[in-house]
């Protein structure tokens, strides 16, 4: 009997022993050698990092393994290293991993590595793919053609992948950034919404959401759009569409004054990738927003010095330098911006006060003269503008008879206004200075006068003309006043009215020699050469050394 009970419990003990190593099997104990199928699953949960592990032990005992290398690739993509991918695919292909199952991950990792061509080259039309991925490949296609600039060739891959799917939310997003890049902005909307109805939580649509409202100075709503897909548990993006966001959402914190915020989300992009410039650069803006110019010129000279040719940190680094009034080293930065972007009006109008700061008056005329194809206006208007605000905004101005500078940029209550028109941030402009209080009559005139100018430069002339209309009907007996509302309308292409204007100024005060100017200026839009000659020399007539009255006449000769 004993020996019954005996063999029972060992029996007993056998079979649990039995029963606890097959579960520890099953819990990876006995996995060291690895499996496609585990690293497949951790691929589908979000466990890259698994995924990859798994992937390195079948490769370990089998080099030769086409299924583990495609899921050491897609693994890879997913933890951020296309280079590295692309070379892993490469290995899948050559051990025998049939090419519909390696297209589109390889489609992403070129396209993520900006090799556009090669891309278009590797997804190449293939009849034998299925509607699904045959789709994706398009989108791919789409995408490689939106980073060559190939805007017609894109939006044919987009559509034909809407062809197979009327829904798919990336060729939708793709159609989207076409029409924003096309100004198009109402079209980009409508794609986005389909997409977003199609795919609630697709993160390329959100962000594209975002970056549409960011276009249109919707600052809070673009922060929204990209707060919420970074909310998402498991996005369907690679790490450096998470990184951009991040660094989108930096920005428009940033373009707030939500400086603290901006500096926690910055924060968190150094810590992503350490050696990236462009965290350096958003923080650069955000420290000169606090005033700390300083530490802005320490974190520029980081990014300049990762990327010398970068526009932006170039054009923030003149902006910063002329705030500390070294125009030397302004005028160097925002030279090399004019000569990496030609049309780049910010630096243009900023590398002008810089030539009027060293008190080169000749140069900073060239300078405010853009060679605009189809728009010779605009030369006369820029400087229709700056006459307009060198009298009550303090921004530097010529002396009738000199062309020196003779005053300074605001300052007081219009300090932050001001350094947000130079640096070109027109929306953060008008905030602050609709905030500013109603003062004295100085201030009133100093206050329209920077709220023209930073309707005129946000490209809202509608605005500008109601701010200048309101202005005059108060003081309508102020030349400058007229002259301004005259300056407005011309942006509002309503000549007749600002004629009037014109007429109006010099009439209420026949010294007022931009008056003068402006309706020479006037003159020339409309074609009458001839009256516009007959102005400027009455100008010179008054002030013989008038450098803008004669540049006028030079052109008019030219013509």
């Amino acid at each position: 009997m004993r020996s019954i009970q005996s063999n029972l419990r060992t029996a007993r003990h056998s079979l649990a022993l039995a029963c606890a190593i097959l579960l520890l099997a099953g819990c990876g104990f006995a996995s060291g050698r690895g499996s496609v199928d585990a690293g497949s699953r951790y691929l589908a949960q979000g466990k890259y990092r698994a995924a990859y592990i798994e992937a390195k032990k079948v490769l370990q005992r089998d080099a030769k393994n086409g299924d583990a290398w495609l899921l050491l690739g897609r693994a890879s993509l997913k933890m951020g290293d296309p280079k590295d991918a692309l070379g892993d695919f490469d290995k899948a292909k050559a051990n025998g991993v049939p090419r519909e199952r390696w297209v589109v991950p390889m489609g992403e990792a070129l396209v993520a590595t900006h090799q556009f061509d090669q891309a278009l080259k590797t997804l190449s039309p293939d009849k034998g793919f299925a509607p699904q991925l045959a789709a994706q490949v398009d989108v791919l296609q789409g995408d490689a053609h939106f980073g060559l600039k190939q805007a017609d060739q894109a939006k044919q891959a987009y559509e034909a992948a809407l062809k197979l799917d009327p829904k798919d939310p990336r060729a939708l997003v793709g159609l989207a950034k076409l029409a924003a890049v096309g100004h198009d902005m109402d079209s980009a909307q409508r794609y986005l919404d389909k997409a977003l109805a199609a795919a609630p939580e697709n993160p390329q649509a959100w962000v594209a959401k975002g970056d549409l409202a960011f276009a249109d100075h919707d600052f809070a709503g673009a922060e929204a759009a990209y707060q919420k897909v970074l909310g998402f548990e498991h996005p369907d993006w690679l790490p450096q569409e998470h990184f951009y966001t991040l660094a989108r959402l930096a920005n428009a914190q940033a373009q707030q004054d939500k400086l603290d915020k901006a500096l926690a989300t910055i924060q968190t992009l150094e810590k992503m990738s350490p050696q990236q410039p462009y965290p350096h650069y958003l923080k650069a803006v955000v420290l000169y927003k606090q005033g700390h110019l300083g530490g802005a010129v320490t974190e520029l000279q980081q990014v300049l010095q990762a990327a010398p040719d970068d526009v932006q940190a170039q054009l923030l680094m003149g902006v910063v330098q002329y705030g500390q009034g070294n125009y030397g080293q302004a005028e160097m930065y925002l030279s090399n911006v004019m000569g990496m972007d030609r049309g780049n009006t910010n630096a243009r109008k900023l590398l002008a006060l810089t030539y009027y700061r060293e008190g080169r008056s000749h140069q900073a005329l060239d300078t405010l003269r853009p060679a605009i194809p189809g728009n010779p206006s605009d030369t006369e208007l820029l400087a229709i503008l700056q006459k307009a605000a060198a009298a009550r905004t303090g921004q530097p101005r010529s002396s009738a008879s000199t062309g020196t500078a003779t005053t300074t940029l605001p300052s007081g209550p219009f300090a932050k206004a001001g350094q947000a028109l130079v640096s070109g941030n027109e929306s953060e402009a008008i905030r602050l200075l609709q905030q500013i209080p109603k003062g004295d009559a100085s201030t009133e005139a100093r206050r329209t006068t920077l709220l023209v100018i930073s309707y005129v430069r946000e490209r809202r002339p509608d605005k500008a003309v109601e701010v200048a209309a309101a202005y005059v009907a108060k003081n309508p007996k102020d030349s400058a006043a007229h002259l301004l509302y005259g300056t407005a309308l011309v942006t509002d292409n309503k000549h007749d009215e600002a004629r009037k204007q014109y007429t109006e100024a010099y009439k209420l005060d026949p010294k007022n020699i931009a008056a003068l100017m402006s309706l020479g200026s006037l003159d020339s839009l409309e074609g009458h050469y001839q009256d516009a000659t007959g102005r400027y020399q009455t100008v010179l007539k008054q002030d013989p050394h008038n450098a803008v009255a004669m540049t006028s006449l030079a052109r008019l000769a030219m013509r």
